[in-house]
């Protein structure tokens, strides 16, 4: 039996309308789990906040003709938590960890998400042995769901071609199982030059290392003096290192040498001839999108990635329209067309799934926003956090934003990934999704408006337990100067702040020379300083910093005027 039939297992075959369940481990909070449950005739709501949701179940469902049963579900152990009335009518389902894993550590197993749930059972399923402690456990969870053997890594490169698996991957191992695996590493770290439990806890952290050794190497190369710690040149670890470029995770450095002089595989990485730097990039990451097209399922992550790898390809192409070769732009355009003709029918399968998915490691919907930064908040004890909202930022304008913010803020920590919008695209949807950390049907009566967005952001905090003085919000940034922005940032009182940026939507709108002109336009802006003043600012008074958007924009061809 799988995972999903498993955890569907457990609701009643009978046709009671309304199921209660409890999931303080998050069981049911992966893609397709959720995709099943819906597709077997369930709706599913989540009990948050229980005055928005008695609106919504009263409107929405009550007196549905709808006969799909609903699923409601709290992230507690406790029923009680449930309005009377629910429980009355309703039948009863716990879903907890132990109950599927009794012989594993409840400990060890509730730090998983829920993504690797379905890898545990499958390594469980075959499991007949003693019940484990918690070492135990991390060892049996290292060993059959990340392909991880402590004991056996006794060579450098052994240990960086894990690190490269998992982060390339964006798999995260909670903390108590690299405490285990550190512990029992045959490879010590005084080895290595590097924190060992920052580079398998901390993705940018590994990065940073890697971009620090490619400058290294690429010295050693030319001097025979940098010695790196990390050994490029090793065939195992040379296959990754042009996807780590042609995904922007390392940046290419400077050197005096010819490419010529330098094996193929090294020129991605290094500032030589622009334009056949540029040709040869643009080149690779069409045939990376095309290798990602080819395979046969695609979950949210895997169009992550893919968005990723079409908004690098949208920058170079829109940078250096004329220095490409027109067969590449040809070629370009067909993967265009199928990318946009594959994810609509992936929307329409799976975008409903999405919306109930955990948020603790990353926010998958803009809904989630803030339920994640309140998240972090509490987990790293934050006294300041600040969300900045860039109206109108597509993937592509962040790529060319990004450039400035890494030459411009010295040491600068960026955790990068992307979510999904609200369908459809509007600010009025979308934003204010992130500002209320709600779905859209709990705000419908401003749905054509941002009007009651700051009212939103002031009770999702307040419900959260912050006091409204300790609540700010400020929107129509973007210009040189705005007065009292500063005054806001620096409040002692000020704990959580909500700041939004449309300055890129308003070019968006007038922008009369296509995605050129409005690239033109944005790097112009960032030159003028506005957004590099307040992210320091903010830094400044020690705020952690939430940059994201609400939507973005595509070039269109126009049929005639409207």
């Amino acid at each position: 039996m799988s995972w999903e039939n498993k955890i569907i297992e457990s609701f009643p075959n009978s046709l009671e309308q309304i199921i209660l369940v409890t999931d303080p481990d998050e069981v049911m909070k992966e893609e397709k789990l959720l995709k099943k449950i819906i597709d077997k005739g369930f709706n599913l709501l989540d009990l948050e906040d229980p005055v928005s949701f008695r609106y919504l179940f009263e409107t929405n469902y009550r007196y549905s003709d709808d006969q799909d049963r609903l699923i409601i579900r709290i992230e507690k152990d406790d029923f009680n938590q449930f309005p009377y009335e629910y429980l009355r009518e309703g039948f009863r389902v716990s879903l907890n960890l132990d109950q599927f894993f009794p012989k594993l550590n409840y400990s060890v197993i509730r730090q998983l998400d829920p993504e690797s749930l379905k890898l545990l059972y499958e390594a469980y399923k075959n499991y007949s042995g003693e019940t484990l402690g918690e070492k135990g456990t991390a060892m049996f969870i290292l060993q059959n769901m990340y392909r991880i053997t402590p004991g056996l890594i006794e060579e450098k490169t052994e240990l960086i071609l894990q690190l490269f698996r998992l982060h390339l991957n964006e798999i995260n191992i909670p903390k108590t199982l690299v405490k285990f695996l550190l512990q029992d590493l045959k490879l010590k770290e005084k080895e290595i030059e590097f924190s060992l439990e920052k580079a398998f806890m901390e993705r940018e952290f590994f990065f940073d290392v890697l971009q620090k050794q490619w400058e290294t190497y690429i010295e050693d190369l030319q001097k025979q003096t940098g010695k790196p710690s990390i050994p490029f040149d090793n065939p195992e670890i040379r296959v990754y290192v042009d996807s780590l470029f042609l995904e922007g995770l390392l940046k290419p450095v400077e050197t005096e040498q010819k490419a010529d002089d330098l094996p193929y595989w090294v020129q991605l990485g290094i500032k030589t001839d622009e334009n056949r730097i540029k040709r040869n990039k643009f080149s690779e990451l069409l045939t990376k999108l095309e290798n990602y097209l080819s395979e046969e399922e695609k979950d949210y992550k895997k169009w992550f990635q893919l968005a990723q790898l079409l908004g690098e390809a949208q920058l170079l192409l829109f940078d250096n329209k004329d220095e490409l070769p027109g067969e590449l732009k040809e070629k370009y355009k067909k993967i265009y067309g199928k990318v946009n003709e594959e994810f609509t029918r992936w929307l329409l399968e799976s975008f409903g799934s999405l919306i109930n998915l955990t948020y603790t490691k990353r926010p998958v919907m803009v809904h989630h926003i803030p339920w994640h930064m309140n998240y972090r908040r509490n987990k790293e004890n934050k006294e300041k956090i600040a969300l900045v909202v860039i109206d109108g930022l597509s993937v592509v304008h962040w790529g060319a934003i990004k450039e400035f913010l890494y030459q411009e803020i010295d040491d600068l920590n960026m955790d990068e990934k992307l979510s999904y919008a609200w369908v459809p695209t509007t600010t009025s949807i979308s934003r204010q999704a992130i500002f209320s950390g709600d779905l859209p049907a709990y705000f419908k009566d401003s749905i054509g408006t941002t009007r009651k967005e700051e009212k939103l952001w002031k009770k999702f905090w307040q419900n959260r337990g912050l006091n409204y003085s300790n609540i700010k919000y400020m929107k129509g940034l973007g210009k040189e100067r705005t007065e009292g922005l500063n005054t806001l940032i620096e409040d002692p009182r000020t704990q959580v702040m909500g700041l939004v940026v449309d300055i890129i939507d308003k070019m968006t709108h007038g922008e009369h020379l296509g995605m050129e002109g409005l690239l033109r336009d944005i790097r112009f802006w960032m030159e003028k300083g506005f957004l590099i003043e307040l992210l320091k600012n903010l830094f400044a008074q020690g705020c952690e910093v939430f940059l994201t958007s609400d939507h973005g924009s595509v070039v269109a061809e126009g049929q005639g005027k409207p």
